[in-house]
């Protein structure tokens, strides 16, 4: 996986495409994780498309609406062009899978699955918020009222409409936050989870 500790942004573009290729060059599949900027997208699937056979994008998309994803990832690019850099990574040849982890916006999520699938040749993993009131403080009216829309979205209840309305779609997958809830093995090999 790679990057591991940030993410791949305009301003450290060069060192992270210089890091990238080592690695491909040294005969390793990656998984390139991202909340995707287009011109970064388009950089790396230039410099690696000879690579293409072992190389993934995974983009981390956990909304379709700016206004929740501004709140929960400020500076983070807007929800068109995290859909344009996945379609621009599909159209160029690049496996791709999206992460809906955390899930922002759990009463949407149907819509949000069905508008990314086009675009995903891989995968579509969904996962809750976890620990989400040691994680964030609820300082200001605007803090409570993004916490509760989160919270009243990841109840076991609605987990459970969730994964009823999506267990049959082929893309998606289901990390260990939501298996716990509708009672789903959790496998114990890196890697091996469906």
């Amino acid at each position: 996986m790679f990057p591991t500790t940030h993410d791949i942004t305009p301003e450290v573009l060069s060192p992270c495409l210089a890091v990238l290729v080592r690695l491909l060059e040294a005969g390793n599949s990656v998984l390139v994780v991202s909340k995707p900027h287009v011109e970064c997208i388009e950089a790396v699937c230039k410099t690696c498309d000879v690579y293409r056979d072992v190389l993934q994008f995974r983009f981390t998309i956990g909304a379709d609406d700016d206004e929740i994803l501004a709140y929960w990832e400020p500076g983070a690019p807007k929800y068109d062009e995290r859909i344009q850099a996945l379609k621009f990574a599909f159209e160029q040849g690049f496996r791709t899978s999206v992460s809906i982890e955390p899930m922002l916006d759990g009463q949407n999520i149907v819509k949000h699955v069905k508008n990314l699938s086009p675009y995903v040749s891989d995968s579509i993993w969904i996962g809750k918020l976890n620990n989400i009131h040691s994680r964030v403080s609820a300082e200001t009216d605007a803090d409570r009222v993004a916490i509760e829309r989160i919270v009243s979205n990841q109840t076991d209840e609605r987990i459970r409409d969730i994964y009823d309305s999506l267990r049959n779609h082929p893309l998606v997958r289901w990390k260990e936050s939501i298996k716990k809830v509708v009672g789903l093995t959790i496998s114990t090999e890196p890697g091996q989870d469906q």
